[in-house]
């Protein structure tokens, strides 16, 4: 009985203490971001990306993904911006990002991985996809 009693305790413990690690995590990820990498690629001027997360109830939220590349053009500069709504989740230690819109969802299909959380403070976001390849971001 009371091993029953203890494991149902423990049991309880974990539960709590992760759902409350993903809801800091989710605190910590609330903001702007620029993005530094891109599957292990610098991204560099003029291309831009920028990741907005907003923070929602035990570990979930929304935002958006906007990424903007600059070309030459027959000598004219043009510039093309991408932008798509998402929602994400947050559970022990991963990031599902799911797209809302139709842009990421009908041309890249892989943005609705979920990412490992490698390394997250209040200035600096790692993901890390599935099949390796990381993604750095800044906090504006």
């Amino acid at each position: 009985m009371k091993k029953n009693v203890f494991f149902s305790i423990l049991i309880l413990f974990v539960s709590l203490t992760a759902c409350n690690k993903d809801q800091r995590t989710s605190r910590q990820l609330d903001g702007e971001w620029n993005m530094l990498t891109y599957y292990d690629e610098p991204v560099v001027a003029p291309e831009k990306g920028i990741l907005t997360l907003i923070k929602g109830k035990n570990g979930t939220g929304e935002g958006s993904f906007i990424y903007t590349i600059s070309y030459d053009n027959n000598g004219t500069t043009e510039t093309e911006t991408y932008a798509d709504a998402i929602g994400y989740t947050i559970r022990d230690g991963r990031m599902t990002i799911s797209p809302k819109g139709s842009l990421f969802s009908s041309s890249y299909g892989y943005l609705q991985d979920a990412f490992t959380i490698q390394d997250a403070t209040k200035t600096r976001m790692v993901l890390i996809v599935s099949f390796g390849k990381s993604t750095v971001f800044e906090k504006k």
